[in-house]
C-alpha cells in the first residue's frame, strides 16, 4: 500500500510541475555544502545543559556564501487547515550583491518511523524528498544584508493522502544564486487526527541551589511551570522561601505569597539532597556522614506551606524561625533517628513510586485514588522523597543495591535498548543489582526499579536557544519526536520519562519547550509517581556497571573528609555543637553537587575546608613579645582571643625548644565567648640561657587548633638563688651587728652601774 501510496504521489508531483522540477533538480545540483561534522548520537555534554545544537539538528543548515534561516511555519502542527505558509530570512554573507535568487522549498514523502530516519531527513546536503515550491525572489540582495522571505504553499501540493501518514517529515528551504547557496531544514508535522493510543510522557524539571538564582523571573517560570500537567519539579529545600526576622516586609510578603503558590495541592515535588547532591558518588564512596546528612536534608523538606514557615495565604507564622530547621537538619544523627511517619499524605505519597516485590506488582489505580485522597484532605503538594537521581558518571549498581526500596533516574542513554529494537518500549526498567542486567520477568528480591531517561528528549528540552529558527526548531523536534514514539505502536500507549538539564535556568523559553512536548494529541501528561508505578519492560536493556569515581571526585572527597573531621572536633570544643555545624551545614552537600564536574567537586572541597580553616582561626593566640622568667617556678602567662559567639573548651600548653624549660601540665580552661582571657600554665626553669618557644591551643579531643611563632624566653633561673643568698646573707650580718650592738649596751651599762 506505502509503495503504491508513493507511486501516485511521484506521479501527480511529476504531472503538476514536470517543468518546475526539471529545472530545479538541475540547481540542486549546484548546491554546495558545508557542514559541520555532527556529535556521534549517545554523547552527553559534560555539564548536561545543550548549549550546542542537539544531534537531531547537527547537519540542518549550510552555507556557501548564503545563509537561510527558517523562522516560523503557519501553522506549526497542519490539522484542517487550507496553507502552509514558511517564512524566514536570507543572508548575503559576502560582499557582492546577488540579484534575485532562487528559492525552493522541499518536503520529505512520508513521515519519519525513527529518530535516526528523522535525523537522516535534516541533512541539509541533500533534498528532503519532493518540491513543494520554487520561485523567484523579487528582490535583490546587497553583500551582508538580510531579507526575510515568506512562501505560502496550498495544503493539496503537500501530497497528504492517508491518515496513517501523520506525524513528522523534513522540510527544506534551499536557495541559489550563481555560485551561492544555502540552506536550511526543520521539521513539519501533520495530524491527520488519526486515532491512536497517546503515549504517557512525564518531565521531571530541576530547580535547585545549583541552578537557581531565585530572581522574581526565575519563580515566575516555576510557578508556570507548575502548573504544566505532566511535569514534576526536583527541588531541594534550600529554594523554597522561609520566613527570617530579619526579613523585609515587602520581601517576606513575595517569598510568601511564592511559597503558598508552590506547595499546593496537585503539585507533585520530588524532594531532592540540598545542593543536588549526587547519591551515585555517596554510594561509590560508601561515606555513611553524607549519606545521613543527605537522608536529613530529603526528610526535612517541607510537606506543606505550614511546614516552610508561612500560611495557607502566605503570611509568615508567627514565631517561626528558619534557623531552627538549619538546627534540626545540622545534625543528621537526630534527623536520621526521628519517626518519619510525619503525616499519613506523606506516607502516603511516597508509596507512589515504590514498587512490591518479589512479584513487582504496581497497582496503578489504587495509588492514584491514594494520592487524590490525601491531596484532598491535606490540600498540600505531594512531595515524593524516595526518590535518587545520580549523574551519569556515577550509576551504577553500588548505588542501585543501596537504593532498593527507592526509585532511580537514569541517565539519558543509559539503559537504551539494543539499536536494532525498533520501537520505544517502557520507562521503568527493573535492574538486577548484582549483575547490572535487566529483569524482563518484573520486579524481584535483587532487582531496583529505575525509570529510563530519553535522551534525545533530554537534550531538546536542555536546548538553550538564542535564535527565532532554534526555537521552532526545538519546538517541532519535542513534538515530533513524541509523534514518532507513539506512531511506532499506536495501539499501545508506552511511558516516557524526560528530565531537563540540572544546570538550566528556568525560564519562558523552559515553560514554551514543555508545553510543545506535553500539549500534543498524542501525548497524555502524566505524573512521575503514575510513570514509575506502571507497567516495567521486557525489553533488556544495557548493563549497567559498577561504578568507579574518578581521581578528581576521590581527591575531593578526601579533603572533604579531613575538614569534616576537623569541623567536628572543633564544633564539639564550644558550647553549642548544633550551632557552629550549621554555620557550614549548607555548605557540605554541594560540594558533590550532581550538577557540577569532578574538578569543580576539587575546587568545592578546598573552599569549604578553607572556610572551616577560618571558623578554627576565630580561636587563635594572642601575639607575645620576649618573656623573661626569672623563678624556678612559674606560671607562664598565655592570652587566647575567642572571636566566636559561643564559649570554647581548650587546652593550652607550651612547646619548649630547650629541656631546661618543662610545662608541669597544660592548662585545660573555657574561653569565654568574645572575649580574651590570659590563660597560666605551669613551668619549671632549670638554669639561664635564652630559648624560644612555641605556644599551643588543642579543641577538648586533643586536636590541634592553631599553633603559634617562635617566642623568645630569657630564663634567669640562676637569678633567685644569688638573690636569696644576698638577702640571707644581710639578713645574717643584720643580726650579727644588732646582737654586738646589744651585748655592747649590756656592757656600757653594767660598767655604768659598777662605777656608781
Amino acid at each position: 500500500m506505502r509503495h503504491g501510496l508513493f507511486a501516485r504521489r511521484l506521479f501527480a508531483t511529476s504531472i503538476r510541475s514536470v517543468a518546475l522540477a526539471t529545472a530545479t533538480l538541475a540547481g540542486l545540483a549546484m548546491v554546495e555544502s558545508s557542514v559541520v561534522a555532527p556529535a556521534s548520537f549517545g554523547d552527553e555534554t559534560a555539564g548536561g545543559t545543550q548549549a550546542t545544537v542537539p544531534d537531531l539538528f547537527a547537519k540542518s543548515q549550510s552555507s556557501n556564501g548564503l545563509t537561510v534561516s527558517i523562522d516560523q511555519l503557519s501553522p506549526k502542527i497542519l490539522t484542517n487547515e487550507s496553507e502552509l505558509v514558511v517564512s524566514g530570512t536570507i543572508t548575503n554573507t559576502g560582499d557582492e550583491a546577488l540579484s534575485a535568487p532562487l528559492l525552493m522549498v522541499s518536503m520529505a514523502f512520508d513521515p519519519a518511523d525513527s529518530i535516526r530516519e528523522l535525523a537522516d531527513s535534516l541533512d541539509a546536503s541533500t533534498r528532503p524528498g519532493r518540491l513543494i515550491s520554487y520561485e523567484e525572489t523579487s528582490t535583490d540582495i546587497p553583500g551582508g544584508q538580510t531579507i526575510p522571505f515568506e512562501v505560502h504553499i496550498p495544503v493539496d501540493r503537500l501530497d497528504l493522502y492517508s491518515s496513517y501518514e501523520w506525524g513528522p517529515r523534513a522540510l527544506g528551504v534551499d536557495v541559489l544564486s550563481g555560485d551561492r547557496s544555502g540552506a536550511d531544514r526543520t521539521i513539519f508535522i501533520w495530524d491527520s487526527g488519526q486515532e491512536v493510543q497517546p503515549t504517557r510522557v512525564n518531565a521531571v524539571v530541576p530547580w535547585t541551589a545549583s541552578n537557581s538564582s531565585n530572581t522574581v523571573k526565575e519563580r515566575s517560570a516555576i510557578t508556570e511551570i507548575a502548573q504544566i500537567p505532566g511535569t514534576t519539579l526536583a527541588l531541594d529545600s534550600t529554594v523554597i522561601p522561609r520566613p527570617t526576622r530579619d526579613t523585609s516586609t515587602s520581601k517576606a510578603d513575595a517569598d510568601g505569597l511564592f511559597a503558598s503558590k508552590l506547595l499546593v495541592a496537585e503539585r507533585e515535588i520530588i524532594a531532592l539532597p540540598t545542593g543536588d547532591a549526587d547519591p551515585g558518588v555517596v554510594a561509590l564512596a560508601a561515606n555513611d556522614q553524607l549519606s545521613a546528612l543527605m537522608s536529613a536534608s530529603i526528610k526535612s523538606f517541607p510537606t506543606s506551606v505550614e511546614a516552610a514557615g508561612w500560611s495557607a495565604t502566605g503570611v509568615a507564622i508567627k514565631g517561626y524561625e528558619a534557623a531552627s530547621t538549619d538546627l534540626a537538619e545540622s545534625n543528621p544523627q537526630s534527623a536520621t533517628s526521628q519517626s518519619s511517619d510525619q503525616s499519613g499524605a506523606t506516607q502516603t505519597r511516597d508509596d507512589l513510586a515504590s514498587h512490591s516485590k518479589p512479584n513487582g506488582s504496581h497497582s496503578q489505580s489504587s495509588n492514584e485514588s491514594a494520592a487524590q485522597k490525601a491531596s484532598k484532605t491535606h490540600a498540600n503538594a505531594t512531595i515524593v522523597k524516595n526518590v535518587e537521581w545520580p549523574k551519569a558518571e556515577t550509576f551504577s549498581t553500588t548505588g542501585l543495591a543501596l537504593a532498593s526500596d527507592k526509585v532511580t533516574i537514569a541517565p539519558g542513554g543509559a539503559l537504551d535498548p539494543d539499536p536494532e529494537v525498533s520501537f520505544t518500549s517502557l520507562a521503568p526498567v527493573e535492574v538486577n543489582y548484582s549483575t547490572g542486567e535487566t529483569s524482563t520477568q518484573g520486579a524481584t528480591d535483587s532487582t531496583a526499579t529505575v525509570l529510563s531517561t530519553n535522551k534525545t528528549l533530554n537534550d531538546l528540552l536542555g536546548w538553550e536557544v538564542s535564535t527565532s529558527s532554534d526555537a521552532l526548531d526545538v519546538d517541532q523536534a519535542l513534538a515530533g519526536v513524541s509523534a514518532i514514539i507513539t506512531r511506532e505502536r499506536p495501539s499501545v500507549s508506552r511511558t516516557v520519562e524526560v528530565t531537563a538539564s540540572r544546570t538550566l535556568t528556568p525560564s519562558a523559553s523552559l515553560v514554551q519547550r514543555l508545553n510543545s512536548l506535553l500539549q500534543q494529541r498524542w501525548v497524555e501528561p502524566t505524573s512521575f509517581s503514575q510513570i514509575a508505578s506502571s507497567q516495567v519492560t521486557d525489553v533488556e536493556r544495557f548493563v549497567v556497571g559498577p561504578g568507579q569515581l574518578s581521581a578528581e571526585t576521590s581527591a575531593a572527597l578526601t579533603t572533604l573528609g579531613d575538614a569534616l573531621a576537623q569541623l567536628k572536633s572543633f564544633a564539639d570544643s564550644t558550647s553549642d555543637p548544633k550551632a557552629v555545624n550549621a554555620t557550614l551545614h549548607d555548605d557540605i552537600l554541594p560540594t558533590v553537587s550532581a550538577s557540577i564536574s569532578a574538578d569543580e567537586q576539587v575546587t568545592r572541597a578546598s573552599q569549604f575546608s578553607a572556610k572551616v580553616s577560618h571558623l578554627r582561626s576565630l580561636v587563635s593566640l594572642v601575639p607575645s613579645d620576649t618573656v623573661n622568667l626569672i623563678n624556678k617556678s612559674a606560671d607562664f602567662p598565655i592570652r587566647v582571643r575567642n572571636d566566636l559567639a559561643w564559649d570554647v573548651n581548650v587546652t593550652v600548653t607550651i612547646n619548649p625548644s630547650d629541656p631546661r624549660l618543662k610545662v608541669r601540665q597544660s592548662a585545660i580552661t573555657t574561653i569565654p565567648a568574645r572575649t580574651v582571657t590570659a590563660v597560666n600554665v605551669p613551668v619549671s626553669a632549670i638554669g639561664s640561657g635564652d630559648i624560644e618557644v612555641t605556644y599551643q591551643i588543642n579543641t577538648a579531643d586533643g586536636t590541634l587548633l592553631t599553633i603559634s611563632d617562635n617566642v623568645l624566653v630569657r630564663m634567669r633561673a640562676g637569678w633567685e638563688d644569688a638573690f636569696t643568698i644576698t638577702v640571707a646573707i644581710a639578713f645574717g650580718l643584720l643580726f650579727v651587728i644588732g646582737l654586738v650592738r646589744s651585748v655592747r649596751k649590756r656592757r656600757a651599762g653594767r660598767e655604768e652601774e659598777e662605777n656608781k
